[in-house]
């Protein structure tokens, strides 16, 4: 059509016009495909909508945007109530040809300074009862004084004193001397923190499987030696200590591994920890509930292995929930 009417302009138009209009077409030929562009209709977003119900709030789409959220069919399973944590290994015990016991070495220098003012307050205490128990002994023979007895006493009480003050510094630290040198020869000394609601699933002599990232799929054996006294009031979780025989120094110092301790296996409705969310200290999870509606629902958890959580309440068998990209539903459920 342009070219048409361009070759009836040439016949009418003088030529400089002619030369200017052949400069101008092509600059208007684009111009016209622009507009023809912008007049053809946009695809639709897709759309949300939220509303409160009376059993929870909804979430509202169409059809395309739901089939987007991967979902699981709820059913009963036999959930491994496996207490897991991550344990680092913070000390380990070597031989010392110098020394009738051996030499523990530490990962952090602060606790190594204490732990050393520990022995030597216990050995300045064991030589002070001594002397003590001399001295009475010398009086029953009429070979010491009683003012000498009294020495004797006033010393042994301050190395008490002494030894009693290290050994708090030792236990603020989260660390039981007695335990350290009470460990094996060629050990390491592995330390976790278990959270406060899980606590009554460790005790005194249990084992634990370990696995370190440097020795992947290696399953090292050690068992709990210590479990701290106090909680700590940030994260609301107890030390707990593991020995863990190490007589080729495989392990450093330092290491990081994956703790595990077996507990009982129940049956309960379990969901992977990426279908769950959280708000306000409480948790959350999406359950479909037609081909366009979601239902953000409340739940109570009772456990957790590190993979899966056991369900407490708030789920049905046969309910189908988010298991992908539930954070986005939570987004649009709160509106952020």
């Amino acid at each position: 059509m342009l070219f048409t009417q361009q070759k009836s302009w040439c016949n009418i138009l003088p030529q400089a016009a002619q030369k200017l209009l052949l400069m101008l077409l092509p600059m208007l030929t684009l111009f016209a495909q622009s507009c023809t562009k912008n007049e053809q209709p946009q695809a639709k977003q897709p759309t949300t909508s939220t509303r409160t119900h009376s059993k929870g709030d909804l979430l509202i789409m169409n059809r395309s945007d739901a089939d987007k959220f991967p979902l699981l069919a709820l059913h009963d399973t036999a959930f491994a109530e496996n207490l897991n944590v991550t344990a680092r290994a913070v000390a380990e015990t070597i031989s010392d040809r110098l020394l009738s016991t051996p030499l523990v070495v530490f990962e952090a220098t602060e606790i190594a300074q204490i732990y050393s003012s520990y022995t030597k307050s216990k050995a300045t205490f064991e030589k002070a009862v001594k002397q003590y128990e001399r001295v009475q002994e010398l009086l029953a023979g009429n070979a010491a004084s009683g003012r000498e007895l009294l020495e004797a006493r006033t010393e042994r009480n301050q190395a008490e004193a002494e030894l009693r003050e290290a050994e708090s510094k030792m236990y603020q630290n989260e660390f039981n001397p007695a335990k350290l040198e009470a460990m094996r020869l060629g050990s390491v000394l592995m330390m976790c923190d278990v959270p406060e609601s899980r606590t009554g699933d460790v005790s005194m002599g249990e084992l634990v499987e370990l696995e370190f990232t440097s020795f992947a799929g290696e399953i090292f054996k050690g068992k709990v030696t210590d479990i701290a006294n106090a909680i700590d009031p940030q994260t609301r979780t107890v030390k707990v200590s593991i020995e863990l025989h190490n007589p080729k120094n495989r392990i450093k110092i330092g290491m990081f591994a994956k703790a595990r301790i077996e507990r009982n296996t129940i049956k309960a409705i379990s969901i992977p920890h990426e279908a769950l969310v959280s708000a306000d200290a409480k948790s959350f999870v999406f359950v479909r509930l037609n081909d366009s509606t979601f239902e953000r629902r409340q739940i109570a958890v009772s456990a957790d292995n590190g993979v899966e959580y056991a369900v407490k309440s708030g789920l049905r068998v046969g309910e189908r929930v988010v298991v992908e990209n539930a954070i986005l539903l939570k987004g649009l459920s709160f509106k952020y």
